[in-house]
């Protein structure tokens, strides 16, 4: 898979050298899968610097943002997030976030992360998706015994399945309660 990305990221560096004398041709989609490929090769330091110009995409800010917290940065990625112009990006970048946390055993944190995260307004097919996928973990690791939920997490999760049954995701929202409750009170 690296070879992949390594290609990737040498024919967007030939591109951008092509086309680099010529302003008229946007290069930001070159750019963004440039620092992609060099993302997904694991050299954050420099994915950091080539994501910096596009905190307004998205899935820009998430990888920047995830790459500040594999390194260390939390800091500078919590004001990227705090700084985030619209409700999507916040929501895409810190659900990015939130699984990387969960990913690393720190469910508590990021699943509290991803509820905050998603609101009836942000809650796209997108969100919703990595939103479950952060209590599918949680659950997961209940089953296996693996961690223990707190209470209040327990309450947090509970209430945010119950307003998402009143958003589009109600038979979701609803099944991830049952099991969650189900499990709960073992």
């Amino acid at each position: 898979m690296s070879e992949a990305f390594e290609a990737i990221e040498e024919l967007t560096a030939e591109a951008l050298e092509i086309i680099g004398s010529h302003p008229e041709i946007n290069t930001r989609p070159i750019r963004i899968t440039h620092a992609h490929s060099v993302y997904m090769q694991g050299r954050l330091e420099e994915a950091i610097k080539l994501f910096g110009p596009f905190k307004d995409d998205k899935y820009a800010l998430a990888n920047l943002c995830v790459s500040l917290v594999k390194t260390k940065q939390n800091e500078k990625a919590e004001a990227l997030l705090g700084n985030a112009e619209n409700g999507d990006a916040f929501a895409i970048a810190s659900l990015a976030v939130a699984m990387l946390y969960v990913s690393r055993g720190q469910i508590e944190f990021g699943v509290t992360l991803a509820l905050r995260a998603v609101t009836e307004d942000t809650c796209t097919d997108e969100a919703w998706y990595y939103l479950k996928q952060c209590v599918a973990s949680l659950i997961e690791k209940l089953i296996q015994r693996s961690a223990k939920m707190s209470e209040q997490l327990y309450k947090e999760v509970i209430e945010f399945l119950d307003r998402a049954m009143r958003w589009r995701v109600r038979e979701e929202a609803a099944l991830l309660k049952k099991v969650l409750m189900s499990l709960y009170f073992k």
